[in-house]
């Protein structure tokens, strides 16, 4: 399923998959000792999971953080690990088109303000 929804995805859609791919994987290669791109094919990359790619679960702290931070999504550690990278990163396509955040009300003290 398209992240927008329908069956098709908007050019804008797959160039921001395009980049969002680029990123975690730049990041992989930061926490893995090898490049996954240099040895496996890219529909293989597509189907493969955190978890098929070397991941382990000390990474994918640190792999959750970058996709908190870097990437504004918030995913559950069972999403980042299991899902199959392309469904991954539809996910944070999803996230990030979303407001996801915390909000902070206003205060309302009960205290009565000083005369």
């Amino acid at each position: 399923m398209a992240a927008n929804g329908g069956g098709k995805r908007t050019r804008v859609d797959e160039e921001e998959v395009d980049e969002l791919r680029m990123k975690v994987f730049d990041y992989l290669t930061s926490v893995l000792p090898r490049d996954p791109r240099e040895t496996q094919e890219a529909d293989a990359l597509a189907k493969a999971t955190m978890t098929e790619l070397g991941v382990t679960s000390t990474m994918a702290m640190g792999l959750k953080g970058f996709v908190f931070h870097q990437l504004q999504a918030e995913l559950t550690n069972f999403q980042l690990m299991k899902s199959p990278t392309a469904e991954l990163l539809e996910l944070i396509v999803a996230q990030r088109k979303h407001d996801v955040g915390l909000m902070i009300p206003e205060f309302e003290s009960a205290v009565p303000a000083p005369a």
